[in-house]
């Protein structure tokens, strides 16, 4: 690439290509720009969105659920209390996590930080970054429910085809004696 063809491929586009561009491509722009925000907070997405959820499985699962278990897997038709419990844990931790970030953020985006303005001010329509925010919290919401149900095959929790965990993991120590 030459000189001038890199100032060429570095030059901006004019304000109605820029313009036509956010109308089209609005809401993936706003997502965008949430999604760049939870990244700065990213530690503490992973420990309330991963490490509450599993660690509340794992207190279900060795704790509670050996008294549970000790008295007969009938209670739960045939399946062990953390097979029983994990697909709510599951549910809850992802309902929580929307509540949070439908509510809190959207308050902050109307009347605490108006961070809502800016985007209003752009060519993004009111639909564009409704739909950009929902976007980006699904995404995370779908990484959150990945991590957790992978978290849930490891504790061999989850029935049916894909349910239990690999047989290395089943033979190693790491594995609670209680979900075998």
């Amino acid at each position: 690439m030459t000189d001038g063809t890199a100032r060429e491929a570095l030059r901006a586009h004019s304000p109605d290509i820029a313009a036509a561009r956010a109308r089209r491509w609005g809401a993936f722009y706003y997502a965008e720009q949430v999604l760049r925000v939870m990244k700065g907070y990213g530690w503490s997405i992973i420990m309330y969105s991963v490490g509450h959820p599993v660690a509340y499985l794992f207190a279900m699962g060795v704790g509670l659920a050996t008294l549970v278990d000790a008295q007969g897997a009938e209670a739960f038709g045939g399946v062990g209390y953390v097979t029983f419990v994990a697909p709510a844990l599951l549910v809850s931790a992802s309902v929580m996590t929307a509540t949070n970030e439908f509510t809190f953020p959207v308050m902050d985006g109307f009347k605490w930080r108006r961070t809502y303005y800016g985007p209003h001010a752009s060519p993004l329509t009111p639909q564009q970054i409704a739909a950009g925010h929902i976007m980006a919290v699904t995404l995370r919401l779908l990484l959150q429910s990945a991590v957790y149900f992978a978290a849930i095959v490891l504790f061999g929790a989850a029935p049916g085809g894909w349910g239990g965990p690999p047989s290395w993991w089943q033979r190693s120590r790491a594995f609670p004696l209680a979900c075998r």
